[in-house]
């Protein structure tokens, strides 16, 4: 089932039925699902294109995602140059992009009732927390730390957002170590 295959970025449905990761065998990495007990993996996409930090919506229709699909990806060049995110639908696999541009749109988050999505951006310079409304398509900015919003590496997920409470919280690196701050209403 899993043989050769790199596993990362796991995430439960919100039933606790399935669970969706990113996959990679072959240099792809993929979008998979499978029931929670491991068993009946299923490949979402099946592109040249890499899916990261899956995150499933509240009602379980769709999974947001980072991926360098889209422009300014240069496929024929071999130019993969940032992440954008998109929303996948995990019946039928296939993906609408949100975001656009050369940024590194990372980390997708769902809000508690499903109308936005958090995430971690370096539009303004540094990687902060940026929130975009699912209804009018809108992006703002809702965190501006000096030194940035950041996991250990550029790439690592660094904000969870609590469906029960709607508390965010998110890790920032200063003063040689690491901080968790917690916001009540992003």
């Amino acid at each position: 089932r899993y043989d050769g295959m790199s596993i990362v970025s796991a995430a439960i449905s919100p039933d606790g039925e399935q669970i969706a990761f990113s996959g990679m065998k072959h240099g792809q990495r993929d979008l998979y699902i499978a029931s929670t007990d491991g068993s009946e993996p299923r490949r979402l996409t099946d592109d040249i294109h890499a899916y990261l930090h899956p995150s499933w919506s509240p009602d379980g229709t769709r999974i947001a995602v980072a991926t360098d699909l889209g422009h300014p990806t240069d496929v024929a060049n071999l130019d993969f140059r940032g992440y954008r995110l998109a929303l996948v639908n995990p019946v039928t696999g296939t993906a609408e992009l949100l975001t656009g541009g050369a940024y590194h749109d990372i980390n997708p988050v769902w809000s508690p009732d499903g109308e936005s999505l958090a995430f971690l951006s370096d539009r303004a310079g540094v990687p902060q927390i940026f929130l975009y409304d699912l209804g009018n398509r809108s992006i703002r900015k809702i965190t501006n730390l000096v030194t940035g919003i950041s996991g250990i590496t550029i790439s690592s997920p660094a904000i969870s957002w609590s469906r029960e409470t709607g508390r965010m919280a998110f890790s920032n690196y200063r003063e040689m170590g690491w901080d968790i701050y917690t916001m009540e209403d992003p």
